[in-house]
């Protein structure tokens, strides 16, 4: 099982931290919207995400 990041859209409020944080660039800004979106690339399951956001915008869930 693989599993990745979901984005809790009400919860994010865009302050980027968790994209900065992502190694891999499955994490990306809608500059648009200035929200977080999975880019369905490949996470290495480290965390630092969700650790890394104050609102907890951010679930583990499994890959499609």
């Amino acid at each position: 099982m693989s599993l990745t990041i979901e984005v809790i859209k009400e919860k994010c409020v865009g302050c980027g931290r968790c994209v900065r944080v992502c190694k891999t660039g499955t994490l990306k800004m809608d500059r648009a919207s200035g929200l977080v979106y999975n880019t369905k690339e490949h996470c290495d399951n480290c965390w630092d995400c969700i650790y890394a956001c104050p609102t907890k915008a951010l679930d583990i869930m499994e890959a499609e």
